[in-house]
């Protein structure tokens, strides 16, 4: 898991008086009372990871229930997780043939992970064979899609540049009305020339459901960083400055389905160059303790 601060607020509610509206450049935008209401809602859990240091590398898994071969691509992302950690930020992106689930009642591969991201991802990039996966979303020889033996090598290649940008992420969660309220602040360390979006991803980790691993159909195989949705779009929302000091506060509100865990679920924020796609600066917090 990733390294985080978690703030936990069980005591009596305090009226959060500066609320904070999208794309505005604030001074001082993380809340400190002890529990926050804006919208009507109080949000009893607040945690919040920076990332100001070090280049965070992010992993985009492709891959599918039915994939015979996909376990052995979510086995190399433990193994580099557990060498890297904080510094790897891995994503599953359910998507393609393999994903596609079986009719309800069939009572196997009915869990429907697939969604719009995913689907236009696996287009865009060409994903032709699973597992795969992007670093960063960094070319090698020419290829977003690497094969596993080509992620750890992209990930050394990556892990110790300069970061040009931080991002600190603040979640605010109820979870008696499944509501979350994500605040995403912007830092540029240094001056950058290109156009960069923002991304914002809600991942559940540790869901247990069927998956084909070799010729065995596992009911109870544990998928690792499942995608579940995007909070600003397919691609994303415009950052409208890139020099080096300037910084940016946005929000974003989602509902979390009942579906989902909440324990287990994930926000990851990260800016990529809109040119190249390449994901400069990553991170992730869980929306509750």
């Amino acid at each position: 898991m990733r390294t985080m601060k978690i703030l936990a607020y069980t005591t009596t509610a305090l009226l959060f008086l500066s609320l904070f509206t999208a794309c505005e450049i604030v001074k001082n935008p993380y809340p400190t009372q002890e529990n926050v209401i804006t919208e009507g809602i109080v949000f009893d859990t607040v945690t919040s990871t920076p990332n100001t240091t070090y280049r965070s590398v992010l992993i985009e898994e492709f891959t599918g229930h039915k994939c015979t071969n996909c376990p052995d691509g979510a086995a190399e992302i433990a193994r580099i997780d557990s060498i890297y950690g904080d510094t790897v930020i891995p994503v599953s992106l359910h998507a393609g043939y393999f994903a596609l689930p079986d009719p309800p009642g069939s009572g196997m591969y009915e869990e429907d992970f697939t969604t719009d991201l995913g689907e236009a991802f696996n287009t865009q990039f060409g994903v032709a064979a699973y597992p795969a996966g992007m670093v960063s979303r960094i070319q090698v020889a020419g290829n977003y899609v690497l094969t596993k033996t080509q992620w750890e090598p992209a990930v050394q290649q990556i892990k110790n540049d300069q970061p040009l940008v931080a991002i600190n992420l603040t979640n605010l969660y109820n979870d008696s009305v499944r509501s979350l309220k994500v605040l995403v602040d912007i830092e540029w360390l240094q001056t950058a020339s290109s156009s960069y979006n923002l991304q914002v991803y809600l991942i559940e980790d540790h869901i247990i459901a069927w998956q084909k691993n070799g010729p065995v159909d596992d009911p109870n195989y544990d998928h690792r960083h499942v995608f579940r949705k995007d909070l600003n779009g397919i691609w994303g929302t415009s950052i409208p400055t890139s020099a080096q000091g300037d910084t940016l506060h946005q929000e974003f509100t989602t509902n979390v389905n009942a579906e989902y865990k909440s324990k287990n679920c994930m926000v990851v924020a990260l800016i990529y160059d809109v040119n190249t796609y390449e994901v400069i600066q990553a991170t992730e917090a869980h929306i509750m303790h």
